[in-house]
């Protein structure tokens, strides 16, 4: 039965219609309720069997203070199982394919990383794999092909309110398949300069609603616009560190993309420093450039070997130790089985000395 308050503006239509798009296993599972403003809606999801009947009484209604009876993740609190880095994988190495999708159940790492796969029964048989071989899984949006990437703050791909439906329909997804944390691209602009701070506070006020509801935790990652635009990583430059504090949130660092819109070691290592504390996931590669274009290479010792553009020791050394790593390299540049081999030790002889937690 869906149980319902009686925010202003309620339609109790509405709320039936959003019920109906969830799997018929999932719906006993939540309470919703629809807040209509003068801007959109947000569907507020609850997992029935996690709260008691006094604190769905405090969630159901609008007052943002009283939905707090839910917990909200420390961003401080490691996403990994025990001390140190965790070392994890990208399934951009094997594109997503599905007839690959194996190859990523190495034994040198703990934890993958992966979205875009081609069906969502693809995605259960892979999350069950991943369970069975002791791997935990991110998915990092959109969960299927063809959903949206950047289209949070404006239409880009497709409409706004269409993404973040598509934001609430992952995470009801990954409750049910044990998921780590859902990943998203945020905040995105294509060129610099086009980020307004209230806007971009609005869409983490709503990321961190869905947190708080679910349970699952999300991870915010900064993107590069078009043309090797800094556009969102440059505005972490200006950006309060409490605004994604404050909302619970976590952040994804990518090493190879803030050095791109850095350029200077000093000017990355004074970004990294700010936020340090709230970098839960690292998208850990070097870069190649090919023209205008660039290729993620594994942090291999000896940058010549890839054709990279940095020296990542220092960098590597001075990740923080409550993160995971995931390693991110593109099919076309073709690494040998080797020379990955050695990034994975590189990287971990770096990372298992004391210090930078």
């Amino acid at each position: 039965m869906l149980e319902t308050g009686s925010a202003a503006g309620f339609d109790e239509e509405r709320v039936e219609s959003t019920v109906a798009i969830y799997p018929e296993q999932v719906r006993p599972l939540l309470v919703c309720l629809i807040r209509i403003d003068t801007s959109d809606f947000e569907v507020r999801l609850v997992r029935r069997h996690q709260l008691r009947v006094p604190e769905q009484r405090r969630i159901i209604g609008h007052n943002a203070r009283r939905q707090r009876a839910v917990n909200i993740p420390d961003p401080n609190v490691a996403l990994s199982k025990g001390a140190g880095l965790r070392i994890g994988i990208s399934a951009s190495a094997v594109r997503s394919h599905t007839n690959q999708l194996d190859r990523l159940f190495r034994k040198d790492i703990e934890h993958i990383e992966i979205g875009l796969f081609e069906s969502l029964e693809v995605a259960d048989r892979f999350a069950a794999r991943a369970r069975a071989r002791d791997k935990t899984v991110g998915i990092h949006s959109p969960l299927v092909q063809g959903g949206s990437k950047y289209d949070l703050l404006r239409d880009v791909q497709m409409p706004t309110e269409a993404a973040w439906m598509q934001i609430q329909q992952e995470m009801d997804w990954c409750i049910r398949a044990k998921i780590d944390y859902l990943l998203v691209h945020y905040p995105y602009a294509s060129v610099s300069g086009d980020l307004d701070l209230p806007a971009v506070d609005n869409g983490i006020q709503k990321l961190s609603r869905l947190q708080r509801l679910t349970d699952i935790r999300v991870i915010c990652e900064p993107k590069l616009g078009d043309d090797h635009d800094p556009a969102g990583i440059g505005w972490l430059r200006n950006a309060p560190t409490r605004i994604f504090s404050d909302a619970g949130l976590h952040i994804c660092w990518d090493v190879g993309d803030h050095l791109l819109a850095s350029r200077l070691e000093e000017v990355y290592f004074a970004q990294f420093t700010r936020w340090k504390h709230l970098i839960s996931i690292v998208h850990l590669h070097n870069v190649r450039m090919e023209g205008r274009n660039y290729r993620w290479t594994p942090p291999h010792p000896m940058r010549s070997a890839m054709d990279a553009e940095y020296n990542l020791s220092r960098i590597v050394d001075q990740l923080p130790r409550h993160a995971a790593a995931v390693f991110e390299y593109t099919p076309q540049h073709v690494a040998t089985p080797v020379a990955i081999k050695t990034s994975f030790n590189f990287v971990k002889a770096l990372t298992e000395k004391d210090g930078n937690a």
